[in-house]
């Protein structure tokens, strides 16, 4: 009975991003919500249910979620020299409460047998979901139209925003590996959706997803060429589709297409809005950090004095919200100790799964692309802002930890 309950809340947890709105003007805030109500009747069950477990000891013991922690106080913190203490108190709150989300989550998966439930019946599903929406979206459209990067906005998922969209399909395709352990059978299923998926990507035209994919893949060859080269065949397979992809969508947009591979890749340049808007953020918010490098302005701050440093800019009233740059803003918000800190985070999640590619080599492979793709638009989006992003960073974290303890490969 406890098996099926911890399966049953890790799938309360996977499912945050169909959740809708219920009338709010963000789901965002519908979504923080869901997660809290989910870890609180968590707390309970384990409360009530294994009061065998060890939370202390399965704190402790997990590194990467210390850092986590850590962080979190220190942004904490922040509140005290904060230049709007209200903003900060619900920005820490939303901290703490995936934190939580991160511990309750870790819990959950210690006490699973195997982690074969986890992807064959919850993550499985929310992947085809993913990838097989939109491609009936560009169906549609180009049965219609021919396709252009404005057409790109309406190919989503469980968010409108489409750098979110993409963002999560690249992130969740680097979970076929370990699905590829699981059901060997269906190797080339995987092969083939990792195809659609590429081309998925590349309509939606998102060039931090696009990055991410492609170094990630080159990162993880490497580490495959270097430590298990005998996994390399599968891998070569899941390149060798990632071309095709890129091969099919450019053969159909053409190079002169606004949504081509080519265009949006040399639209990095001053003369493109998107890229320029986002090279002004970032000198406005390493200036501000060279000014002020061991005191920020307080978590959750830097949409206010954004004003300050881009009012010449602001239009209609529209304020920059974020930074476009997790890191960089956790550092206006709360010094450079606190970017450091969340920097850290990922280095640790980093080198823990490279030490298991040996042991866990398809678990490890998964977890390293999947958080190279999160690192990527942690440093060109904010995904810090989004619950439906920073589930998969619970995940990951609570992933790395069996990653490290268990061996599943064996």
């Amino acid at each position: 009975m406890r098996l099926n309950l911890n399966f049953l809340f890790l799938i309360l947890y996977l499912v945050v991003g169909f959740i809708p709105n219920f009338g709010s003007v963000d789901r965002i805030a519908t979504h923080w919500l869901y997660l809290n109500i989910v870890s609180f009747l968590s707390i309970i069950f384990f409360l009530s249910k294994n009061p065998g477990v060890n939370i202390i000891k399965s704190i402790t013991s997990n590194k990467p979620l210390v850092i986590f922690i850590v962080f979190g106080v220190w942004a904490a913190i922040s509140i005290l020299y904060s230049i709007n203490i209200t903003e900060s108190i619900i920005t820490t709150i939303r901290l703490f409460s995936l934190i939580l989300t991160t511990i309750t989550v870790g819990l959950h998966l210690s006490q699973l047998d195997s982690l074969r439930n986890i992807f064959v019946f919850i993550l499985f599903p929310i992947i085809l979901y993913e990838i097989f929406r939109p491609t009936i979206e560009i169906y549609r459209i180009t049965s219609q139209v021919h396709f252009t990067f404005e057409l790109a906005n309406f190919l989503e998922t469980f968010t409108p925003n489409k750098n979110i969209t993409a963002a999560i399909i690249t992130a969740h395709m680097g979970f076929f590996f370990m699905l590829r352990f699981y059901l060997k059978k269906f190797e080339n299923l995987f092969v083939l959706l990792i195809l659609f998926g590429t081309v998925v990507i590349f309509f939606i035209s998102a060039r931090a997803s696009i990055i991410g994919l492609i170094l990630s893949l080159v990162f993880v060859y490497i580490l495959t060429f270097l430590k298990k080269k005998e996994k390399i065949y599968f891998l070569n397979k899941v390149c060798l589709s990632v071309i095709f992809g890129i091969f099919v969508s450019n053969l159909y947009l053409g190079s002169d297409n606004t949504a081509s591979f080519q265009s949006r890749l040399t639209s990095v340049n001053t003369k493109d809005e998107s890229t320029n808007q986002r090279v002004r953020f970032y000198k406005h918010g390493i200036n501000h950090l060279l000014k002020n490098p061991i005191v920020g302005i307080g978590i959750g701050n830097w949409k206010l004095k954004s004003i300050e440093y881009d009012s010449e800019n602001i239009k209609n009233y529209v304020v920059p919200y974020h930074l476009h740059n997790d890191f960089l803003q956790y550092g206006t918000e709360t010094g450079i100790i606190g970017m450091l800190l969340y920097l850290s985070l990922f280095l640790a999640l980093l080198v823990q799964n490279v030490k298991r590619i040996d042991s866990n080599y398809y678990l490890s492979i998964s977890l390293i692309i999947s958080l190279s793709v999160l690192f990527i638009d942690s440093n060109l989006n904010f995904p810090h802002h989004r619950p439906i992003m920073m589930i998969l960073l619970a995940l990951i974290i609570s992933l790395t930890e069996l990653n490290r303890t268990k061996d599943f490969e064996k």
